[in-house]
C-alpha cells in the first residue's frame, strides 16, 4: 500500500507530466493555426486578394503559459498562452478531462485583443479538425474551415449566415 506522501509525489508527477503535455500540444496546435490563419484571411479578403508577409516574429517565439485555472463545463483545466512573447494572453487552450468533448483553443489572430479564432481537436490527437474564424471583427464567428488529417489549412470553408 502506498504511503501518502508517495501518493503526492505520484500527483504531483501526473500533473507536472500533464501539464508538459499540454505545453507541447499548445505548440503544435499553434504553429497549424498561424499557418492556417493565413489562407483563412487570404480568403476572407473582400479587396484585393495580394498576399502579405506573414507573421514571423510570433512563430520564432516560444509560446509560455501565463495562466491555469481549473474548467467544470467540461471538466478539465483551461491554460492562458502567450505565444508573440509579449506578456500578454493572446491565446486559450482548454483541454478537457474526457475525450468526449474537444480539445479548444481560441486564438487572438489579428493582435487587437480580441479572441477571434476557435481550433477544435476532437480526437486529441494533435491535429486540427475545425475551427470558427470571426473575420469581420464582430465577435460572432462567420467562417468555418474543415481539416483534413494532418494538413495545417482547412481543405473546405463555409460561411457561417450570421442571425
Amino acid at each position: 500500500m502506498s504511503t501518502s506522501a508517495e501518493i503526492a509525489e505520484r500527483h504531483s508527477r501526473i500533473l507536472s507530466e500533464l501539464a508538459e503535455l499540454g505545453l507541447s500540444l499548445a505548440r503544435s496546435l499553434h504553429e497549424r493555426a498561424v499557418a492556417a490563419e493565413d489562407a483563412k484571411s487570404f480568403l476572407a479578403r473582400t479587396e484585393d486578394r495580394v498576399a502579405t508577409p506573414s507573421r514571423a516574429s510570433a512563430e520564432a517565439c516560444e509560446p509560455v503559459a501565463l495562466k491555469e485555472r481549473p474548467t467544470t463545463d467540461p471538466k478539465g483545466v483551461q491554460k492562458g498562452v502567450d505565444t508573440d512573447c509579449d506578456g500578454e494572453v493572446d491565446t486559450i487552450m482548454g483541454v478537457p478531462d474526457s475525450k468526449r468533448h474537444p480539445i479548444t483553443i481560441w486564438v487572438d489572430d489579428d493582435g487587437d485583443g480580441k479572441l477571434d479564432t476557435m481550433y477544435f481537436d476532437d480526437r486529441h490527437d494533435g491535429v486540427l479538425d475545425s475551427a470558427l474564424y470571426d473575420t469581420d471583427g464582430n465577435g460572432r464567428p462567420d467562417m468555418r474551415g474543415e481539416f483534413r488529417n494532418g494538413e495545417d489549412e482547412p481543405y473546405r470553408w463555409e460561411r457561417i449566415r450570421e442571425d
